[in-house]
C-alpha cells in the first residue's frame, strides 16, 4: 500500500469539508422539498406575476421572435455553414520543397546582417 494514500484521503476530506460539496451525501436526512416549494410560492405571490394590471396590453411589438424556428431554417443553416467553410478552408500544398543548405545559410547570414545594421552592431560570422 502506498504511503501517500492516507495523506490523499486527508486532503480529500479537507476539501469536502471546506467546500461542503458532498453535504447531501454525508447527511442522513432527506431534503425538504416542501420548504422549497413554499419559498417559491412566496416569491411568486410577492412578485405579483399572476395579477393583471389594467392598461397593460400586448402589441405586435411585444412578441418575441421564435429563434428556434429561425435557427433551424434550412436556408439559414446552409448559408451559415457555407460562410463558416469559406472562411476556414484554404488551398494547401501536399508537397514540401526544401532549399539547399547553402541557400538557407545565406538567408540566415543576410537576416543577421539586417538585424546587426538595425542595432548598429557587427554581425557574427558563425552559423
Amino acid at each position: 500500500m502506498s504511503a501517500s494514500i492516507p495523506t490523499q484521503r486527508k486532503i480529500k476530506h479537507h476539501v469536502e469539508h471546506e467546500f461542503n460539496h458532498f453535504c447531501h451525501g454525508l447527511s442522513h436526512t432527506l431534503p425538504s422539498h416542501h420548504e422549497d416549494v413554499v419559498k417559491l410560492q412566496g416569491k411568486y405571490h410577492e412578485a405579483k406575476a399572476h395579477v393583471l394590471k389594467p392598461g397593460c396590453h400586448l402589441t405586435s411589438n411585444n412578441k418575441v421572435k421564435d429563434v428556434m424556428a429561425l435557427g433551424s431554417n434550412p436556408k439559414t443553416l446552409q448559408a451559415m455553414i457555407d460562410r463558416w467553410t469559406e472562411r476556414r478552408l484554404t488551398e494547401k500544398s501536399d508537397k514540401e520543397i526544401f532549399d539547399d543548405v547553402d541557400t538557407l545559410v545565406q538567408r540566415y547570414k543576410d537576416s543577421m546582417s539586417v538585424r546587426a545594421n538595425e542595432t548598429h552592431t557587427e554581425p557574427s560570422t558563425s552559423v
